[in-house]
């Protein structure tokens, strides 16, 4: 792993392995070689098997289960029908954490799925407030602008003051030829 060898580490991992099949350290190793490979489901399979053993810390576990989350998002890209298979198996908790969001919201976005795509993101910005978010939210054009506005607008009174999302806001007036709405969004985003 040292010398960047991943396929080279799981090969000895796999030998080890067949002496203590689920020693911690091994496990870790193993982990951290299927990081580096891209192989996320099995990433996925070793934080259970960690996890049941207490053998990482929760918030370490808890960064790794996002970055799994997000990457097998990601690879799912090209494949609507298994990204929201996928999507459907994630935890709650993680579907509105911002990283995973903005992965799943990408990934549908990819796909051709700008409504799901829209429906990631207000479920995540009303659990949990992102400018991240927020500008990939204004870059969404979905089946209903109007609807989109309005929604932008709603958060508006709980974050009069975020730049972000007055510039979300301006471009999704844009968008909509609502050229006096815009303009004002877009000065109030500026001046701030």
């Amino acid at each position: 792993l040292d010398a960047k060898d991943a396929a080279a580490a799981l090969v000895a991992i796999g030998r080890a392995k067949e002496i203590a099949p689920q020693h911690t350290a091994l496990l870790r190793l193993e982990l951290k070689a299927r990081q580096m490979t891209g192989q996320w489901d099995e990433v996925d399979k070793l934080l259970d098997a960690l996890m049941r053993g207490n053998a990482l810390e929760a918030g370490v576990a808890m960064q790794n289960r996002r970055m799994a989350f997000a990457e097998n998002l990601k690879r799912r890209a090209e494949d609507e029908r298994g990204l929201l298979e996928y999507w459907k198996k994630v935890p709650a908790d993680f579907k509105s954490d911002p990283w995973v969001a903005r992965a799943a919201a990408r990934s549908f976005l990819q796909c051709g799925g700008h409504d799901t795509a829209l429906d990631v993101l207000e479920a995540a910005l009303n659990r949990e407030w992102n400018e991240d978010l927020v500008a990939l939210y204004g870059d969404v054009t979905g089946s209903s602008p109007t609807r989109q506005i309005e929604q932008a607008e709603k958060w508006l009174h709980a974050h009069p003051r975020d730049a972000q999302l007055l510039l979300s806001l301006a471009h999704l007036c844009s968008v909509q030829q609502l050229w006096g709405k815009a303009q004002s969004y877009l000065e109030a985003s500026l001046a701030i």
